[in-house]
């Protein structure tokens, strides 16, 4: 149903925006143009950090926020502006101490850019931690190696996410298990042998409320739409939840209705079924 009162779309990237050449379609780019012109914002939210985004994205003129980090930040491109909902310092040396007492890769995220071992980014030691080919290109491409990376970390104030891969799925299992005792973090599984720590006030949806506090907008007039199971929050906080039709069953299963795949112009699918000018 037609709804003329929407005024944001916060879509996931990965396997929602994004085809699977990790491109954005010409007509998804002309239907966001087309939504900015009609005062519809066309928020990109993600688990990659700032500097993990595509430049197709990055560069958008007609994209203004961003939620990145698996929502620890809402950031406004046009101010510079970041609303934060990140681990207090505390919560994060925990985390990453906890982590660090296994044998795991670590990849934290701060300030928009991540960080990484520079031990852990041999072809031998990706293999070790069983990172698969996605995320090893990831690493390559855009982590920033650091000599001293216990040091670094642990003079970071306001981690956006911690992230480790792991050797042994029983250190896997217990690790998680004891982040989550915490009752302060939000431990999200990629597989089994991967997983991303946030805290517990960040996700896509408690950053898509924070941003239309800020846009004195009502929630009710948001779209949440993705395919994975951290996309979950963005759907059950927007007024309307959509999941692509390439999504996890989990997560069609939690939608309002589900739409054509990632490979179908999602945005111009959106338009043509949801909004009315």
């Amino acid at each position: 149903m037609q709804n003329s009162n929407y005024r944001i779309i916060a879509s996931d990237l990965d396997g929602t925006l994004l085809k699977d050449d990790m491109t954005v379609s010409i007509e998804n780019e002309q239907v966001i143009e087309e939504l900015t012109k009609h005062g519809i914002y066309f928020v990109p939210s993600s688990g990659r950090t700032l500097n993990e985004f595509p430049k197709q994205v990055l560069d958008n003129p007609n994209i203004r926020y961003i939620i990145h980090s698996t929502g620890a930040v809402v950031y406004d491109k046009q101010t510079g502006k970041r609303i934060t909902l990140c681990m207090p310092h505390e919560l994060s040396m925990f985390v990453f101490d906890t982590m660090r007492e296994y044998d795991a890769l670590l990849n934290v995220r701060y300030e928009g850019k991540c960080y990484v071992d520079s031990r852990n980014v041999t072809e031998n030691a990706l293999e070790y931690y069983r990172v698969n080919e996605y995320f090893s290109k990831s690493i390559h491409e855009t982590n920033v190696p650091v000599t001293n990376f216990d040091k670094l970390c642990h003079s970071m104030d306001k981690i956006e996410m911690i992230s480790g891969f792991f050797n042994n799925d029983e250190d896997y299992e217990d690790c998680k298990k004891r982040l989550e005792e915490t009752g302060e973090l939000i431990v999200v599984c990629s597989g089994s042998q991967n997983m991303e720590i946030i805290y517990k006030k960040a996700g896509k949806g408690n950053a898509l409320c924070r941003l239309v506090e800020e846009l004195e907008i009502d929630i009710e007039d948001t779209i949440g739409v993705g395919d994975s199971i951290n996309d979950s929050a963005l759907l059950e906080a927007a007024g309307l939840g959509l999941a692509v039709g390439n999504a996890y069953e989990e997560l069609k299963r939690i939608a309002d209705e589900v739409i054509c795949t990632n490979e179908e112009h999602i945005m111009a699918y959106i338009l043509e079924n949801y909004i009315g000018y």
